[in-house]
């Protein structure tokens, strides 16, 4: 089965910066980012990669599989009883199961690092694959939107 391939976490590392730039680009993920659709200058991204990579309150990690990388996870967790995700699937590795592998690992990681916080997700209205990737880990939508067009889905 396809979910329980051995996908290992890792954290982000400066050299990891052009790839995060292209999966993030990409224009399948560009329609469902949450900050905007245009695409994203390299200037603007390795500023705010090397001052996430310092940043104690977000934490990056990229997913390998067989030394591939096939995607990230970002935990960001400004109030600390409570901890975001956001994730990105490298596009070569789409729809081949692994997004429910990476979030799963990552919910198992991110419940051990801070047992009992809510975990949650952003997500834009229609992202299909997000909803099913999320439900699927557990996460439950919730009727409070966080700005017109998306929803956040929380897991225990």
């Amino acid at each position: 089965m396809r979910e329980n391939r051995k996908i290992k976490l890792r954290s982000a590392k400066p050299e990891d910066s052009f790839d995060l730039w292209r999966w993030k680009n990409d224009p399948v993920t560009r329609l469902s980012a949450i900050a905007t659709p245009k695409r994203i200058p390299w200037k603007t991204h390795q500023r705010w990669f090397l001052e996430s990579l310092k940043d104690r309150s977000r934490k990056i990690y990229m997913a390998v599989w067989q030394g591939h990388r096939i995607g990230m996870i970002r935990f960001d967790d400004p109030e600390k009883d409570w901890v975001e995700l956001s994730i990105n699937i490298n596009p070569v590795f789409r729809k081949q199961g692994f997004g429910t592998g990476l979030l799963k690992t990552a919910c198992r990681l991110l419940g051990r690092k801070c047992p009992g916080c809510l975990q949650k997700a952003v997500i834009k209205t229609g992202n299909l694959a997000s909803e099913r990737l999320f439900a699927s880990a557990g996460f439950k939508k919730v009727h409070t939107v966080s700005k017109p067009g998306y929803a956040i889905w929380i897991r225990r």
